[in-house]
């Protein structure tokens, strides 16, 4: 399925609500952990992060991942955005989370009321790739009394197992948490068939002339100009518009006659010219 249908479908789906609008130069387009950046083109897949997601409770849920931050509080990160199996108990937010603090002890999947915060709202979600190099940034606003959030994948191919860390910068309500591993790497999009296509018709053509004019010229003893004299075929290549034109008259000729035939019962008469042209093999101007 191309990317482009991809696009087209998900936007249909957010336009009526069942996923989250997202902005900036990398988007999910329906899988939620593979992200398609169009500045500069990568492709990061986040699926093993989903693979270590906690508190599950059913296929399909994203669950959270957790970590400790430089604060000593816990931090729970939806591994691909949304975050499910914790609950942030009185927080408010303005959609669903993808990151909460805590500064007590769980119970059941909750936190106490007053003892955490929402972080971040999954939409509008701003993801875009950072530079230098091939990690990955994600904004998320929207959290209790307007926290945000920054989410960094930091590519580092030495790191096998992602590696979490999260804090607080200083008395703001602003928060960094990163994950860093050989995962977190977005890697270049092979080429379309249709991209192949294009290269090997270039290819062809360049080969072409370029071969054609080295026969005409080197072995043929022809001039290099004009060019009706040294380009490889000129007679035919010259033929090639009226040829079109022609072609085009008699799709419209017919078509017209199809239509009244359809609507009125009658034919419209045929262009004797054009007929007579087509009939002879000749162009409709400009010779060789």
């Amino acid at each position: 399925m191309r990317p482009h249908f991809i696009s087209v479908l998900f936007t249909a789906i957010a336009a009526q609500g069942d996923v989250p609008a997202e902005v900036g130069t990398c988007r999910t387009y329906g899988e939620p952990c593979k992200f398609y950046c169009s500045a500069p083109h990568l492709i990061f897949d986040l699926s093993v992060l989903q693979e270590q997601a906690q508190g599950s409770t059913k296929p399909g849920d994203p669950g959270y991942l957790k970590c400790v931050g430089t604060d000593n509080d816990a931090y729970f990160f939806g591994a691909c955005g949304a975050l499910s199996g914790m609950v942030c108990t009185g927080a408010t937010g303005s959609g669903v989370p993808t990151a909460i603090q805590a500064w007590a002890t769980p119970s059941g999947g909750a936190i106490p009321s007053g003892s955490c915060a929402i972080l971040g709202a999954l939409a509008p979600r701003n993801c875009t790739v950072t530079k230098p190099g091939n990690s990955m940034l994600c904004k998320y606003q929207g959290g209790s009394d307007q926290r945000h959030v920054d989410v960094t994948y930091v590519c580092d191919p030495d790191v096998p197992v992602p590696h979490l860390t999260a804090k607080q910068l200083g008395e703001t309500f602003a928060y960094t948490i990163t994950i860093t591993g050989k995962h977190m790497c977005g890697v270049t999009p092979p080429l379309s068939p249709g991209s192949i296509g294009l290269i090997i018709f270039s290819c062809v053509v360049v080969a072409y002339i370029g071969g054609g004019l080295a026969v005409n010229v080197k072995l043929r003893g022809k001039p290099l100009t004009p060019v009706s004299e040294s380009f490889p075929q000129y007679e035919y290549w010259a033929e090639l518009p009226w040829l079109v034109r022609d072609g085009m008259l008699f799709s419209w000729e017919v078509a017209q006659k199809a239509y009244y035939q359809k609507i009125g019962g009658s034919a419209v008469p045929n262009d004797p010219s054009l007929s007579a042209r087509l009939r002879d093999g000749g162009s409709g101007g400009g010779g060789t």
